[in-house]
């Protein structure tokens, strides 16, 4: 789908800017970092600057014997990636070519050396949804992945890290866990401490135990189209969807470059 715009013209609706890490930061800085970051991903300022999102922090735990040194002892730089680079004049359709070659789906805007600002998913989603570049398409998602609620939360670590899914549902419940809503609720009930003291019993409780890490998805209507779901969407406090039958999942990536990617 071509969308005649600039990337000046979608981060001006939604301005934001990443939180910034030294380039010696440790992974625990950058874990919380990420609980209380406004988007899912944290720029550590090396040259050129690099990203580090929740995923990478997960693997990092999981592939530990001592999750707590781990954190501790392992550069953040060491589990991020490069960013895709965007300049704010350039074509948005242009940008989304260059994401797809990466595999990652979020610029860093560059004016000269100087970071600008942070193109997400989200708000390219917004931007479509301002211009009601959707009405009338029908929305695409995913399959929902399932995992049982008695399942370990490190289970289901290891479920997303092996089968690369950044969200699994809680099968017979309404909620989901992903990398965004680990990363959230690190901070809450204790959880980081929890990982120093005990990192076993920390990840061996059934997931659907640990509330304050879990995303409650909204519930799309049967017979929405992509504007609506979009409305729905960006209305929701954990930004992604559920058809009305359980069976798909819709995220903002579904809402933006997915369409921007499609044929005319």
């Amino acid at each position: 789908m071509r969308v005649d715009a600039r990337v000046a013209d979608v981060i001006s609706r939604s301005p934001n800017a990443p939180l910034q890490l030294g380039p010696g930061a440790a992974a625990i800085e950058a874990a919380v970092a990420l609980a209380l970051a406004r988007e899912s991903i944290v720029l550590i300022s090396t040259s050129p600057p690099r990203i580090v999102g929740g995923y990478g922090i997960i693997a990092l735990i999981r592939g530990a014997d001592n999750p707590w040194t781990a954190l501790y002892m392992t550069r953040a730089v060491e589990v991020s990636w490069t960013p895709v680079y965007a300049r704010p004049d350039e074509q948005i359709t242009d940008v989304v070519d260059r994401m797809r070659s990466s595999g990652h789906y979020n610029a860093l805007v560059m004016e000269g050396d100087r970071i600008s600002g942070l193109l997400t998913t989200l708000d390219l989603a917004r931007f479509l949804h301002s211009i009601g570049a959707l009405r009338g398409k029908a929305p695409v998602g995913s399959a929902i992945v399932g995992i049982d609620p008695d399942a370990s939360l490190g289970a289901a670590m290891d479920v997303m890290i092996e089968r690369g899914l950044r969200r699994l549902a809680i099968s017979g419940t309404d909620f989901m866990v992903s990398d965004r809503s680990l990363m959230r609720g690190a901070l809450d009930g204790g959880f980081l401490l929890r990982l120093r003291d005990d990192p076993v019993g920390a990840l061996s409780g059934p997931v659907s135990g640990y509330g304050y890490m879990l995303e409650r998805p909204a519930v799309l209507p049967g017979g929405a189209d992509a504007h609506s779901a979009l409305d729905i969407l960006l209305r929701s406090s954990d930004r992604v969807l559920v058809t009305d039958d359980r069976g798909t999942v819709i995220t903002p990536w579904d809402l933006s470059i997915r369409y921007l990617l499609s044929d005319p």
